[in-house]
C-alpha cells in the first residue's frame, strides 16, 4: 500500500480572526473528526507581499 499525503494550508487576517474561528462549534467538531489525520500541527506565519484573492 503507498502512502498519500495531502496539505492543507488555512490563512486568516489576524491572530483574532483565528481565535474566533475555533469558537464556531461546527469547526471545532470538524477539527475533532480530523484530528487523526494530523500527524504535527504547527504554524507559519506569513506575509502576502502580492497576489489575487487574499
Amino acid at each position: 500500500m503507498t502512502a498519500v499525503r495531502y496539505g492543507i494550508a488555512v490563512l486568516w487576517e489576524s491572530q483574532e480572526a483565528h481565535a474566533a474561528s475555533l469558537k464556531n462549534e461546527k469547526v471545532r467538531e470538524l477539527i475533532g473528526r480530523c484530528r487523526h489525520l494530523i500527524a504535527e500541527v504547527g504554524g507559519v506565519k506569513v506575509r502576502p507581499i502580492g497576489g489575487k484573492g487574499f
